[in-house]
């Protein structure tokens, strides 16, 4: 106690070593530094950049109805064979030639297609089409040099298409599923198809100059046919999810015969004709989904 009869103040001394109660002072709270907008936006930032992005999901592109259209053009290799027979004396000739015509074509399409999942397709597709310039045209020379009725003569031949229409199943995949480095909206497919075709053949005949004491033979056969081609074949296309334009290769194959209406006997030849067609196509394609 000082001489005022107040409690004497510690001296500094005796704080330094025990710290006794009265000799604590409380500390001021310290003050939180308030972090900046700016650097909580620039944290965020950087932790989004450095952690891993997922995997992007794949999209499956547009399917459903489709209608468009194709241009083209056909290498037909045609066979044709004519056979002339008797039954009285019996004999048989036959005289065959092979030619390759360009033929062109227009064709309407209409189709539905499904996805799988996002990388395998399947088409089902309908078409119907004219052709323009779509005559192959050849020559029969004929056998033996009498040109008697027993004879194949010779004469010129042509095959002619007019319409058809076919039905086609495709099978496709993305070229970026087998890694192929043509991006996600290009597609490798095969196809194969069947059809209905409107043909005419005609078929000339001269055996002029006939033997003596027999009249010439100057003629056209005309024949129309409906054939049932197949067709197998390889595409691409692009642009998946919008329009779809492709490029398309085919072989197609197709059948026909008749019979004229002779009898067999003498002087009335029966003659038989039969046509085999092979053809390659190059086909260019657009189509556009829609809905329905």
């Amino acid at each position: 106690m000082n001489n005022a009869g107040h409690p004497r103040a510690p001296h500094y001394s005796q704080c330094r070593t025990a710290t006794p109660p009265h000799c604590r002072t409380a500390a001021p709270p310290r003050r939180r530094a308030a972090k900046a907008p700016a650097a909580r936006h620039l944290v965020a930032a950087l932790l989004l950049f450095a952690a891993p992005a997922p995997a992007a999901a794949q999209e499956r592109p547009a399917g459903g109805f489709y209608g468009g259209f194709s241009v083209g053009v056909e290498l037909a290799d045609t066979d044709y064979e004519k056979g002339v027979g008797l039954n009285s004396p019996p004999s048989y000739e036959a005289d065959d030639d092979r030619e390759t015509g360009a033929l062109h074509s227009a064709r309407a399409l209409f189709g539905y297609r499904h996805w799988f999942d996002s990388f395998c397709f399947a088409d089902a597709e309908v078409d119907a089409g004219v052709y323009s310039n779509t005559r192959v045209d050849g020559r029969l020379s004929g056998t033996g040099t009498s040109r008697a009725t027993n004879n194949v003569f010779p004469g010129d031949w042509s095959l002619e298409k007019n319409r058809g229409a076919s039905l086609t199943a495709r099978f496709g995949i993305r070229a970026d599923a087998i890694g192929m480095e043509y991006g996600t909206n290009t597609a490798l497919y095969l196809l194969a198809g069947v059809g209905w075709l409107d043909l005419t053949m005609q078929a000339g005949f001269d055996n002029r100059p006939p033997p003596a004491g027999t009249p010439a033979v100057v003629g056209v056969s005309r024949h129309g046919a409906d054939v049932q081609p197949w067709s197998v074949g390889i595409g691409v296309e692009s642009g998946l999810a919008a329009g779809r334009a492709g490029l398309e290769l085919r072989r197609t194959e197709y059948d026909f015969s008749w019979s004229g209406s002779g009898t067999g006997a003498a002087g009335d030849p029966r003659t038989d004709h039969d046509v085999d067609v092979v053809e390659w196509g190059v086909y260019l394609r657009y189509v556009r989904p829609f809905g329905l």
